[in-house]
Formats: structure tokens, C-alpha cells, sequence
């Protein structure tokens, strides 16, 4: 009996795909040992086989992985002459300044160089390289605060990489990832917040950033020279082989982080470090029975506690005396020093330890709250375990992660410069110990973290899973890598803009009228009752109202499906569909007798609304040249177009809720306090862009509350009938021809369907190629591209021909280029249809060239093995938000911003003065009376005579540099 047993545990084990992966962990900073520790280690959990390279540039710290292979890169020279200069223990980082530029850009810069500086030493590793290369690893995971791994990529060549930071984007990481900044609204590290309304905050801001950039830009570019002068000019830099990676691991949790820009390639596993709480030894378990109340206080790895100026160490202590009913349990590295000793001799209710458990002891519920430095771990360990912190930070990131729980009702942001003033800070920790908000704010957020509908291990195994076997999507690639800062900000038609309407004020005196929007059609909402996300109960099954006005069949079927998944999953789901396309019907929903008061006695758990048509930048393009300043003009312009359309369409609903229901809130306020957004979308062939769109008008903020479920509707293929079947049979091609339920084939302008008729014929003739629809042979499909269909296509890998039609254009359009991109079919102008010619020529072209089969086969794959199906998706998101109701971190600040805040007109018009009065005084300089320019360019020149304009005189004029 045990051999079968055995033999089908054997199998089990098997069934799981191990791969090989290579993680690069330089020890230079035990954090981030710790991040990409724990990856490895998770990994090999999950059967894969994975080797861990260690360049060791700082020999005091520990390995952060314990079960991977390892090999180990000596210190080089250069580094171990650094590390001997230094001294670790004795360090104090109290009075750094990272805003300091003359003494923090010195201090950072050597700090990088120290780990650069272990790079020649990993690329001169005897065989190193080779054997990498040998090993054909499925991915390489790196981390790019340190680069050096990123370039050992491109020479080894996984089949993945997976590029990784262990905190927030820091600087130039945000741009190798391809991540908007967001300055005018996301903190920059060194700062807790930003007052959005405050240009003087957000241009502090944008501060940080240049400190940050000043500081390390030079560094990272010492690596791109090192490996350019190893192995030629052409070697790609950093950003370039970062821009092609297949995913990037964030060490972020969304659910107490500030929203910001994301893209779809981008994951955050923070929390992945986690570990199981372990039982307290006796005296730390007798210490926390002391009191009723226990506080604990820890500054990191870095910061020791024993290295504080002695007037911060004594307010400390004063605080601590202040509260004998409190024990204190501090993290003092040196526990027998003088202050040590005195302090614990005095103060009975403190209890200096020279280290402490700390994952254990914030899982102890005893403990009241934590004092900590907000070091990324610390913080998202403080939310894990559901306890209010009092944050000091330091330097590097721990103003950001201190300020984003102080956001987020989860403790409070205390400057360590006020802990010289021994009142200020007894006032604030009686504050944090006795407020109970913050504790209700951390339990709530700590069950939201236990019950995410992924959580963090789930994510990380299944992103790398995924990544190994299919590689890097190119539709994950947004084309901001490809563009410089003046196409990016759109600047060149910016400045033609300004130009345009500067001649136009100087030649006309007048400003030209905008041209007003006409009204199209309307689509109601409902009441703000109704709107908001509710969490009324804590049972498996929710009640769920869906709103589905029946006005266009794909959003009809969109909803629908959403719908009847839910249903499928045990849910109580409600539709209500109503045929409408004026606002008069609107008027009849809110009219409809007892409807409202029904609607609210049933408490639903969530409602699901659709908001018709907010359009994505340049949804109605099917492509953007991004190197083109036509191609931005024109992108542009078609979101022009699409708000122009729909934009008196919300004001008249607003408008009309403001009358009949006392509401004073526009739908673009209902909408930002959503749970989350559903979007009908497949970011495996969408185009890649940042995840948040945000002009002053939008209803959707997508950020990560923002969820992908494109091709919920997908249904099982069923076997076709027997007249279908037969078609198929009768040839050795077929070919489907579909313009979707709003363009009908039959009123198509009779030359157009000869068109058709005559390519058909033409093509059977020519071809011999063998083709079915769920077949694994080619499949050509002419269609207008619908959302949908293009859907279906990816996952019945159909190559595809669209034919841009009239109807719903801007969805259409961009359905029908994305799918161009993703290199499965190719655009046709539907003008193009009167050209039998040269629609032959497009279909030819994808009869013959394989390229698209084989693309489309491997999107196919891509889809149907994707990390987290659609219906996954969206029932454990529904289900999530049904029990917790909206998170309001996931909520961007950006919701109260006007545009010129947003887009910092403000500081770029205050800056832009600055720059014209300084211009003018160094031209005013080098004016001399009212002769004219002066053009100093030759410094051997003492003196020019010229002839005064008022007089027959010669006066001498001394240049600058003379003087």
C-alpha cells in the first residue's frame, strides 16, 4: 500500500513546473538582504530550483537567504580598503541631513561608490560569467538600487528578468521601471507629505526629487560606463535592459501606501518577509505582564540607539518616567553602558534589551504600541500586526513610510529634531497610548491584509512562474522608454502653443472662444445612498446590486457577466436594466415609485456601476508615434474630442441629482470613493501605460485600486452545429467576416461588399492553407474589433484583420492597434474597403506570414495561463470589498487637485519668471548705455572703442571679463 502512496505523492510534487532562477543579492544593506532573502527562500519553498549570487561588499552583515544555493563574490580590493575606514558600531545618523546637500550628496555618493566599486570584481569572478550563462536560468531577479546586477543580465541572458525594489521607487529606480513620479501629489522618500493646495509644499517636493537625483544620478552612471568600457559602446544602459523586464517587485503594500502612478508589470509583494510569530522567551513574556499597557522602542539596523546625542537619550528617559503605569522595552545595542546603567537603575518600568524579536513582540497582544524610526519593514510589520506606531524617521525613505501611516490613521510622524524638547514629546506619545482611533485604524487594517484577495506569497510565486515559462510581454513595455523628456511632457507643442497664442494676443487683442460641447447623450447614475460601497455584513454570501442601463450591448454583456459570475460564486446579485439613451429615463429611475427607499432597506453589500465613457488619453488613435509631434498633436486632440462629446453629459446628470436628490456631490466625488474600478481590458495586449489618467475631470482614478478583468465574458467553445461544421469542411480555408452588433454587414455601401465578394474569390484561388476555427492552424478574422472580439481572438489565437468602423470609433480604434502591436493582425482603414487591391494585399500578407500565427499562439498561452484569471479576479475583490467597504489609501490626493495644482502651473510659472528676471539682469549687464549688445567671447580683449550715439566722441567700454 505505501508504494502507490508514494508514487502519487511523487507525481504531485512533479505536476508543479520547477524552474531555474538566479537572484542577485549584493550584502550592502541587510533590508535589502532580507527582501530578496525572502524571495529566494519562498521560491525554493515552492520546488524551483534557485542560486543566489552574494558580491559581498559589507562582511558585518548577515546572508538573507537560508535555503537557496549560494556563491559568493569576495570583496574586491578597492572595497575592502573602504570597509576598513569605517566604522560601522560608532556611526551616528542623528544630525545627517539628507536636504543638506554639501554634507548628505558627499556621504551618498561615497556610499554608492563603495558599492560599485564590487562590480569589476563580480564581472572578473574566474568563470562567473560563463557558468551563469551555462546554467540557462528562466529568470533573474535583481534589485536596482544597486545596478551592477542589471547589466550582469544582459550578459548572462535569462530568459526573465525581473527587476525589483526593496521599498518605494527611489529616484532614478521610478524611471527604470517606467514610473511617473507624480511629484505634485506622491512624496518623494525624503518627505512624509505633501500638501497638495500648498505650491511651496509640492515645490519642496519636487525638491527631494532633485536632492535624490543629485545625489545618486552620478552613481548609476558609473556602471553604465563600466560595463560600456568592457564591452563597447553599444552595451545597452541600465534603464534600457530595466525597460525590458518582464515584471518588477515592489515592497509596497497599496492598503497603507500613498496612490500613485503603477503600471500592470509592476507587483507589490509587500510583506513578503513576514514571518510566523514565534512564542516569547519567559522574560520578555513576564516583562509585557507587568503593566496593563507596553510600549516597545526600536530605531533599526542602522540607527543604534546608543548613538544618540546624550540630551535626546535623557528626554527619552524622561518620557518613559512620565508613565509608570507604561512598560518600556527599547532596544539599547549597548545595554552596560553608562546611560544604560543609570537609566535602568532609575526608571522601573524600563527594560533595556541589547535586542528584541520585533515581529514577535508586535504579534503579542499585549503590546500597546511601537516607537520606531519607519524603516520600510517596521512600518508594514506595525500594519501586519494591527499596532499603532509612533514614527521618527531618519533618513533615506522612513520620512515617506512614516508619513504614508500617518495618512492612513495608522500613528503619527514625530520630527526627530523635537526630541531635544522633553515636553513635545511626552505630549505626543500620551497622545498615541491613549487615542483609540489609531488602534481601530490599525485592526481594521491589518484584517484587510490577512484577507486580500492575493496575498503577497500568491503573487510572487505565480508572477514568476508565469514569467519563466513565457518570458517578457512586450505589451507590459509602455513607449515612455522610448521617448525623451520634451516628447514625454509635450513639451514642443506646449511651447508652440504658447507661441500660437502669444502672436494671436499680440497681432488680434483678442483671445479666441472656446467652441462650447453639444450634448449627445446622457447616462444616469444613481443617488450618493446607493453609490458608496457598504460592508453591512460579515457573511460569505453578500447582497449585490448591479446598474446596467440597456443602452449598448457590449456594456450590456460586460455587466452582465459580472453578474451572473457572482451569482455563480453564491451571491445575491440584483440587475437593473433600463432601455435609455436621453436624461428624461434618468428622471424615471429616481421617479420610479418606492424605488430609492427599496433600494436602500436591502443594504447591499456593493453596487456595480458602469461610467460610460471615460476614455483613456488618445482612446480614439489606434497607435501613438511617440518620436512624432504630429502623432502627439493629434493623440491630443482626439482626447479633446472624446471630453468634448461626453463632457455636458455629466454635467446635466450632476445637475439633475443636485435637484431631485438633495445631493451636492458631482459624480466625479461619488466616483473617487469607490472601492475599486473594473476595467474590461487585457493588459497582455493593451497598450502599457501608467495605471492613473488624471485631467480634472475624471471619475476614475487608476491606481491599484484599479482591476483588470478583461475577458470575463469569455464562455467555453461549444461544438458547432452541423451547417457550421459542413462550411468548414468544404474548403481548404475559411474565413470569418464580422462587423459586431452595431455595424451591420448588409447596409454596408454596396461597393464595399463587392469588395469583399471579389477579395474572397481571389484569395480561395491563391491559398492552400488549411484553417479552423478552435484549431490549432491559422485563422483569419476580418471584424470591426470590438473589445470583445479582440478578446476572443487572443484567447482562440485567430490571426486578425480590422476594418476601423464609424460606430463606438475611439474604443474600436484602439482595440484594433493594440492588437496590431501585440504583432496578431493589422489595421485596415475602413476607407480602404473601396480597394480590392489593397485589401487582398492586407489579407495575403496575413495568410502567408507566420509570424502572426505564432504570435497569436503565444498571447493565447499567455492569457489562458495568466497568474490570476478574470473571475478569480473579480469575485475575491468583490467579496473583499463587500466585508471592508473602500480603503482610503487606495484614494489619490489628486481627487482635490485643480489642474494647476496637478500639473504644478504654479511653480513652473513662478520658476519661469525667476529665470526671465535673472536673464534680464545678466542681459542688462552686458548692455552698456544704449549701444547695444556686447559679445564677449575672446578673453585677451581689454577695451573696445565705439563711437557714442549722442556725440562725435569715442568712449572706451570695459567687458566684463576685463573688469
Amino acid at each position: 500500500m505505501r508504494l502507490p502512496i508514494v508514487l502519487v505523492l511523487l507525481l504531485c510534487i512533479n505536476a508543479a513546473q520547477s524552474y531555474k532562477i538566479l537572484v542577485y543579492c549584493p550584502r550592502f544593506m541587510q533590508s535589502i538582504n532580507n527582501f530578496l532573502g525572502n524571495i529566494a527562500d519562498i521560491l525554493v519553498e515552492e520546488g524551483h530550483d534557485v542560486t543566489t549570487i552574494i558580491p559581498i561588499v559589507n562582511p558585518y552583515l548577515k546572508d538573507g537567504t537560508h535555503l537557496s544555493k549560494k556563491i559568493y563574490v569576495q570583496p574586491t580590493e578597492a572595497v575592502a580598503k573602504i570597509t576598513a575606514r569605517m566604522n560601522f558600531e560608532e556611526a551616528s545618523f542623528f544630525e545627517y541631513d539628507d536636504f543638506d546637500l554639501i554634507n548628505s550628496a558627499p556621504i551618498g555618493r561615497a556610499f554608492m561608490g563603495w558599492v560599485n566599486a564590487q562590480c569589476p570584481g563580480v564581472l572578473d569572478e574566474p568563470r562567473l560569467i560563463e557558468r551563469l550563462k551555462e546554467e540557462k536560468f528562466d529568470v533573474m531577479i535583481v534589485e536596482n538600487w544597486e545596478t551592477c546586477g542589471v547589466g550582469l543580465s544582459h550578459l548572462i541572458k535569462p530568459k526573465s528578468l525581473i527587476t525589483a525594489s526593496g521599498s518605494v521607487p527611489m529616484g532614478q529606480q521610478g524611471w527604470e521601471f517606467g514610473l511617473d513620479s507624480a511629484l505634485s501629489y506622491n512624496p518623494n522618500p525624503l518627505v512624509s507629505s505633501v500638501d497638495i493646495h500648498s505650491m511651496w509644499s509640492r515645490a519642496w517636493n519636487m525638491y527631494a526629487q532633485f536632492v535624490f537625483l543629485a545625489t545618486y544620478y552620478s552613481t548609476r552612471n558609473e556602471i553604465n560606463t563600466l560595463f560600456q568600457e568592457r564591452y563597447g559602446p553599444e552595451f545597452p544602459s541600465i534603464t534600457e535592459i530595466s525597460s525590458h523586464a518582464a515584471y518588477t517587485f515592489i515592497n509596497s503594500e497599496p492598503l497603507i501606501d500613498f496612490a500613485a502612478p503603477t503600471l500592470s508589470r509592476v507587483i507589490s509583494i509587500g510583506g513578503i518577509g513576514a514571518k510566523e510569530p514565534k512564542k516569547l522567551d519567559k522574560d520578555l513574556d513576564d516583562f509585557l505582564s507587568l503593566r496593563k499597557k507596553t510600549v516597545l522602542i526600536s530605531f533599526g539596523s542602522i540607527v543604534q540607539s546608543y548613538t544618540l546625542p546624550l540630551e535626546v537619550k535623557q528626554n527619552i528617559l524622561k518620557m518613559i518616567t512620565r508613565f509608570p503605569e507604561v512598560t518600556f522595552l527599547w532596544k539599547y545595542e549597548k545595554p552596560h553602558d553608562d546611560f544604560a546603567k543609570k537609566a535602568a537603575a532609575s526608571t522601573p518600568n524600563l527594560h533595556l534589551l541589547k535586542w528584541t524579536p520585533q515581529n514577535d513582540l508586535l504579534a503579542d497582544e499585549r503590546l500597546t504600541a511601537f516607537i520606531t524610526h519607519g524603516g520600510m519593514a517596521s512600518t508594514q510589520e506595525t500594519a501586519l500586526r494591527g499596532k499603532p506606531g509612533f514614527f521618527i524617521p531618519f533618513l533615506a525613505d522612513q520620512p515617506r513610510n512614516s508619513g504614508m501611516m500617518e495618512k492612513n490613521g495608522l500613528g503619527r510622524v514625530f520630527d526627530k529634531r523635537d526630541l531635544y524638547d522633553a515636553d513635545k514629546f511626552h505630549a505626543a506619545v500620551k497622545d498615541l497610548i491613549e487615542n483609540e482611533s489609531n488602534r481601530k485604524n490599525m485592526a481594521k487594517i491589518a484584517a484587510m491584509i490577512a484577507k486580500k484577495p492575493f496575498s503577497a506569497r500568491d503573487m510572487l510565486v505565480k508572477t514568476v512562474d508565469f514569467a519563466a515559462e513565457f518570458g517578457p510581454s512586450p505589451a507590459l513595455r509602455p513607449q515612455s522608454f522610448d521617448m525623451n523628456w520634451i516628447e514625454y511632457y509635450n513639451v514642443d507643442i506646449i511651447l508652440l502653443f504658447v507661441i500660437f497664442s502669444g502672436v494671436a494676443v499680440l497681432f488680434m487683442g483678442r483671445v479666441v472662444s472656446s467652441v462650447k460641447g453639444t450634448h449627445v447623450f446622457l447616462m444616469c447614475l444613481t443617488c450618493d445612498t446607493l453609490s458608496t460601497l457598504l460592508c453591512l455584513s460579515t457573511v460569505q454570501s453578500y447582497k449585490i446590486l448591479v446598474y446596467s442601463p440597456r443602452f449598448s450591448q457590449s456594456i450590456n454583456n460586460f455587466l452582465g457577466n459580472i453578474a451572473d459570475t457572482l451569482v455563480e460564486s453564491g451571491h445575491d446579485v440584483l440587475g437593473n436594466a433600463y432601455s435609455t439613451w436621453v436624461a428624461s429615463h434618468c428622471r424615471g429611475v429616481l421617479d420610479e415609485p418606492g424605488l430609492i427607499e427599496k433600494m436602500k432597506d436591502e443594504k447591499f453589500d456593493v453596487m456595480i456601476v458602469e461610467v460610460f465613457e471615460v476614455c483613456g488619453t488618445g482612446m480614439i488613435l489606434s497607435s501613438l508615434d511617440v518620436h512624432s509631434f504630429w502623432g502627439s498633436l493629434t493623440n491630443i486632440y482626439a482626447e479633446f474630442i472624446v471630453h468634448l462629446s461626453w463632457y455636458s453629459t455629466r454635467t446635466q446628470i450632476n445637475n439633475l441629482f443636485h435637484a431631485r436628490c438633495a445631493i451636492r456631490r458631482s459624480i466625479k466625488e461619488i466616483s473617487s470613493h469607490a472601492a475599486y474600478s473594473f476595467v474590461n481590458s487585457e493588459t497582455l495586449i493593451e497598450f502599457a501605460a501608467p495605471t492613473l489618467s488624471r485631467v480634472d475631470r475624471d471619475e476614475i482614478m487608476i491606481v491599484f485600486r484599479v482591476i483588470y478583468i478583461g475577458g470575463i465574458g469569455a464562455k467555453t467553445p461549444k461544438k458547432l452545429n452541423n451547417e457550421l461544421d459542413r462550411l468548414f469542411a468544404l474548403r481548404n480555408k475559411t474565413v470569418l467576416i464580422s462587423f459586431g452588433s452595431v455595424v451591420v454587414s448588409q447596409k454596408l455601401p454596396l461597393k464595399v461588399k463587392q469588395t469583399v465578394v471579389e477579395v474572397n474569390s481571389t484569395v480561395f484561388k491563391n491559398s492552400n492553407m488549411n484553417c479552423d476555427f478552435r484549431s490549432s492552424l491559422a485563422f483569419l478574422m476580418l471584424h470591426s474589433c470590438g473589445s470583445s472580439i479582440a478578446r476572443n481572438a487572443k484567447s482562440s489565437h485567430a490571426q486578425m484583420d480590422s476594418a476601423k468602423r464609424y460606430s463606438r470609433r475611439s474604443k474600436i480604434d484602439s482595440n484594433a492597434g493594440m492588437m496590431q502591436r501585440s504583432g496578431v493582425g493589422k489595421v485596415f482603414n475602413k476607407l480602404n474597403l473601396f480597394h480590392a487591391d489593397k485589401l487582398y494585399a492586407a489579407v495575403k500578407d496575413l495568410l502567408e506570414n507566420d509570424s502572426y500565427r505564432q504570435a497569436a499562439l503565444r498571447n493565447s498561452g499567455m492569457i489562458q495561463k495568466k497568474p490570476f484569471s478574470a473571475k478569480e479576479i473579480l469575485v475575491k475583490t468583490v467579496e473583499f470589498a463587500a466585508e471592508f467597504g473602500p480603503s482610503p489609501a487606495l484614494r489619490p490626493q489628486s481627487f482635490h487637485m485643480s489642474w494647476i495644482e496637478y500639473h504644478n502651473v504654479d511653480i513652473i510659472a513662478v520658476s519661469a519668471l525667476i529665470m526671465i528676471l535673472i536673464i534680464s539682469f545678466v542681459v542688462k549687464i552686458c548692455i552698456v548705455q544704449n549701444i547695444g549688445w556686447l559679445c564677449l567671447k575672446e578673453p585677451n580683449i581689454s577695451k573696445i572703442s565705439v563711437l557714442h550715439l549722442n556725440s562725435n566722441e569715442f568712449i572706451d567700454v570695459y567687458p566684463i571679463r576685463a573688469i
